[in-house]
């Protein structure tokens, strides 16, 4: 039988130990360090050994889940025009990713030459040579977990009895509760600028002329706003929609889950720190309402105390009521690239402190500011175990196509190279509810 390994390069021993078995069996093994020469294409390469194998032995580990070639071998071997059979052998008690469900798997407590004698029977039983094995007839595969929610709510439990959870807040936090999102914002603050009711047609006129990024619409309409850009940005982002009068924001399931989890309490721990890239109060507001002590951070040299729980608006911040003489809002390009470029920032230096200290819980974002996922790819080459501590809450794709596979496969990729673990929910109602539970 001709056999691919994939694995992670940190991996090594393991590999040599599993080839030498194979090889010794009578099977032929293809391993990228073995066939893969100086000058060689190496998608091709790849590409060419895994439509040519039988079988591809995937040994994921936590390096494994963490390798970009080796993630693209397995979605390769999946996902592929010409799909390899794959089999999955788990090593040790990691989390299976939940684009996996549906394949049949191999766990082993450890990797020694018993673990390669499971491997090698299992390799030559005949029910392994069908596309599907049904595992109540097999003792030594399971069915892959749709999702680990279970084990990654415990995780993030122990974190918060440890007061060592940050919470880091997008824009779907404030959107539910009816803040506008950033293009609604951007239109209104240029309606309000450019005087639509004496300019009708100015608006429209000048979306088409500058179909640019957001970033750059931004660095044009703080232009054209001068002076009163940021006091107009401010009313925008709390005004009614049609009138710009005053809007009364809901106070959501979502919001009121945040709360309770900031709350301090007896005999148990509570959020350590707060990231928004919101520019919005909404939080502070509500904190206000409970009586929780806390404190804005939007510029350098802010301090806070043991007993205030700190809000680093990282993005700056346009408080509800009352006005700051430097919000430090980045709104536009070249705000974002000043961010960008400075290592040494207040911004990027908090951001970097919590994602190496502490487990982080992402709710609300996207994971598409490049700057965020640079820290994330920094914190984690940085970790001295390399593990993925932090999660995500995103939505499952609404149904259940091929595409909605790849997509889910995909950013669970993405998501583990940059150190995060995903909590899929089925709604976004259901995200307050990962929040009560965690809570619980």
């Amino acid at each position: 039988m001709k056999i691919f390994i994939s694995h992670s390069l940190k991996d090594k021993n393991m590999v040599e130990m599993l080839t030498l078995a194979l090889l010794q069996t009578g099977h032929s093994v293809w391993v990228d360090s073995n066939n893969i020469s100086m000058g060689d294409n190496i998608a091709e390469v790849i590409s060419k050994a895994l439509h040519e194998a039988d079988v591809m032995i995937a040994l994921i580990t936590d390096n494994y889940l963490s390798s970009s070639l080796a993630q693209a071998e397995l979605s390769a071997a999946i996902f592929g025009v010409n799909r390899t059979r794959t089999i999955p052998i788990i090593i040790g008690n990691i989390q299976i990713p939940p684009y996996l469900s549906g394949i049949v798997y191999l766990r082993l407590d450890d990797f020694t030459d018993a673990s390669i004698k499971v491997i090698i029977e299992a390799l030559a039983e005949k029910e392994l040579q069908k596309d599907y094995i049904d595992p109540t007839k097999h003792k030594k595969v399971d069915r892959i977990e749709k999702n680990n929610e279970v084990i990654y709510l415990q995780n993030l439990k122990k974190a918060l009895n440890e007061n060592r959870l940050t919470l880091v807040c997008g824009a779907g936090i404030s959107i539910d509760a009816g803040i506008p999102d950033w293009n609604e914002l951007m239109i209104r603050a240029l309606e309000f600028g450019l005087d639509k009711n004496n300019n009708p047609d100015v608006l429209s006129d000048f979306k088409r002329v500058f179909p640019l990024s957001n970033l750059i619409l931004g660095k044009y309409l703080k232009i054209l706003l001068g002076k009163d850009f940021e006091k107009i940005v401010s009313r925008c982002l709390y005004a009614d929609e049609e009138t710009l009068g005053e809007y009364a924001f809901q106070e959501t399931r979502l919001l009121k889950a945040i709360i309770e989890l900031i709350r301090p309490k007896r005999n148990k721990g509570s959020v350590e720190s707060i990231i928004t890239f919101n520019f919005d109060s909404l939080i502070e507001d509500l904190l206000t309402k409970n009586k929780i002590q806390y404190k804005s951070v939007f510029a350098e040299g802010l301090f806070y105390h043991t007993d205030e729980i700190p809000i680093f608006h990282v993005h700056g911040y346009l408080p509800r009521y009352g006005r700051l003489d430097n919000p430090n809002i980045v709104f536009s390009e070249d705000t974002y690239h000043t961010q960008f470029i400075d290592p040494f920032s207040w911004s990027n230096l908090i951001q970097l402190y919590k994602l190496m200290n502490n487990a982080c819980l992402f709710v609300g974002l996207s994971l598409t500011d490049p700057n965020l996922r640079r820290l994330l790819d920094i914190s984690k080459r940085k970790s001295i175990d390399d593990m993925r501590k932090h999660y995500i809450i995103k939505k499952l794709p609404s149904n259940n196509s091929k595409i909605n596979e790849i997509q889910i496969m995909l950013e669970e990729q993405d998501a583990n190279m940059l150190g995060l673990n995903i909590i899929w929910v089925n709604e976004y109602n259901d995200i307050s509810k990962i929040l009560e539970k965690i809570n619980s």
